[in-house]
């Protein structure tokens, strides 16, 4: 009975350790009605072999799905070839996820690229979920979905930038329209929800550590993302850790 009792002492402190240590469940909201545009850091893709239109224009501005939304209005891209859309990039710079699930509305009144960034380290490591309506010159033209990982130093800083993932076609978004986004991240896996409909659904190694989410587009002129909420999740190993400790508890007093 004593054993029994040490081991069930040291079940609740290891359970409490990691619940304390866990961020399961905390929610990160963000309306851009009182954001600082300060928080959120832009990442052009300018380079001396690439062309573009720019500089990016982010800013918070008013007219777009609810209220003050955060704004990307200039025409910009890199890729002087036009087959992989890559234009700029905007992070929120004051935290970081590695697991979560993210939601936000999207409204635009142009036809390019958009999408999505998460364990973004720098314009050479990260991934992305990225839909385009029109054409590519040299490019897949649209419309698509996919899923892409940034092929890193050394790698990502020339064509073809990324590998895609996931892609599926003949879907993208309609100008003038607002649609949500949900993007969940879980370990390797990833999978897109759009309007509440499953889109993609891929899996990838390359980067696993924490990261920034924001936002990129190319050649995407005046569009809105709006009513950002980012859930962590629980990791699913130390979930098993609680469940195989509990397991060895009940044998013993067996």
């Amino acid at each position: 009975m004593k054993r029994l009792f040490i081991i069930l002492f040291f079940y609740i402190i290891l359970s409490i350790s990691l619940v304390t240590n866990s961020n399961a469940g905390n929610v990160f909201v963000e309306n851009f009605e009182d954001a600082r545009i300060g928080d959120w850091l832009v990442y052009d893709e300018l380079d001396k072999n690439l062309s573009w239109k720019g500089p990016s224009n982010w800013k918070l501005k008013e007219g777009g799905i609810d209220g003050i939304g955060l704004y990307q209005g200039a025409n910009l891209w890199g890729d002087p070839t036009d087959t992989i859309p890559i234009g700029s990039i905007i992070i929120y710079s004051k935290l970081k996820w590695t697991d979560f699930v993210l939601e936000v509305d999207v409204l635009t009144t142009d036809d390019d690229t958009m999408g999505i960034v998460w364990r973004f380290n720098d314009l050479t490591e990260h991934y992305r979920f990225v839909t385009l309506q029109s054409n590519l010159d040299k490019g897949e033209s649209g419309p698509w979905r996919k899923l892409e990982v940034r092929l890193g130093k050394g790698k990502g800083e020339k064509l073809p930038f990324y590998k895609t993932i996931k892609t599926e076609k003949g879907k993208s978004y309609t100008s003038g329209t607002p649609t949500n986004w949900k993007l969940t991240v879980r370990g390797n896996t990833f999978s897109v929800e759009i309007d509440g409909k499953r889109s993609l659904l891929g899996t990838d190694d390359r980067y696993k550590s924490s990261g920034y989410i924001g936002f990129t587009i190319s050649s995407q002129q005046g569009v809105f993302f709006d009513n950002l909420s980012v859930t962590d999740i629980l990791d699913v190993q130390k979930v098993n850790v609680i469940t195989l400790t509990w397991s060895k508890i009940k044998s013993v007093h067996k």
